[in-house]
């Protein structure tokens, strides 16, 4: 009789995989930048394939990342974005206690990229609507992490920016039109993947009794969540 079961990855390469998404959700830091890692390949995808320049694919990435001022400033809060997420990577390294002051400068590293991502998307917007929705999300993402630098035992602050992926949700959907292009679905899904994994993040920081709330609905262990508060 012939074997009819589907392939099986050699056991040292279902070892690196599970090793590669341990490490990737290992803690409420490296989750934000796997986050922004998939939104960064979103962007290079629309830059590439979507035709943000006339000369070829180096010439649209440049137009796209640094072509205007809005670009600059979304460009530098991407970076921002990372190093936040390295900052509180370290605050979380020791699993017994965290790193308050790593921790405070991922929240302000956070706020300050939120606030110029949030102009420049609302600068490279095509519609009022997607201004807005950039503004108010951006307004909401900052405030939460301004304030959770400012009043580090307080929790409260840090429900802002889950609240906040959720213009970042409606953007994408009214932006994609009755006919998406093969380029547009694309990059809009892996931004709806980044925005999954950054809720993912976002409810990391939670204490553990606000997180338990969704615990059951994103898969998160308890361990995985942080609630040095």
């Amino acid at each position: 009789m012939t074997d009819v079961t589907s392939p099986r990855l050699p056991t040292g390469a279902t070892a690196a995989l599970r090793l590669a998404g341990e490490t990737a959700f290992a803690n409420a830091g490296q989750t934000y930048n796997t986050g922004n890692g998939v939104a960064l390949c979103a962007a290079f995808a629309a830059a590439v394939g979507g035709g943000a320049g006339t000369g070829g694919a180096l010439a649209n990435l440049g137009v796209a990342f640094f072509g205007s001022l809005p670009a600059l400033l979304v460009t530098a809060g991407t970076l921002a974005f990372f190093a936040g997420g390295a900052r509180y990577d370290a605050a979380y390294r020791n699993e017994k206690r965290a790193d308050v002051a790593a921790l405070t400068q991922g929240h302000a590293l956070s706020g300050l990229g939120a606030i110029m991502v949030a102009l420049g998307l609302a600068g490279l917007a095509t519609t009022p609507f997607a201004a807005l929705a950039a503004l108010c999300g951006g307004v909401l993402h900052a405030a939460g992490k301004i304030g959770s630098a400012a009043c580090a035992p307080q929790t409260a602050w840090k429900w802002l920016p889950l609240a906040s992926r959720t213009f970042s949700l409606i953007s994408l959907v009214a932006g994609l039109g009755a006919a998406p292009t093969l380029v547009q679905s694309a990059t809009s899904a892996l931004l709806i993947l980044s925005i999954g994994v950054w809720a993912r993040a976002d409810i990391m920081l939670l204490s553990n009794e606000q997180a338990d709330v969704f615990a059951s609905l994103v898969g998160i262990r308890r361990r995985e969540r942080e609630s040095f508060n």
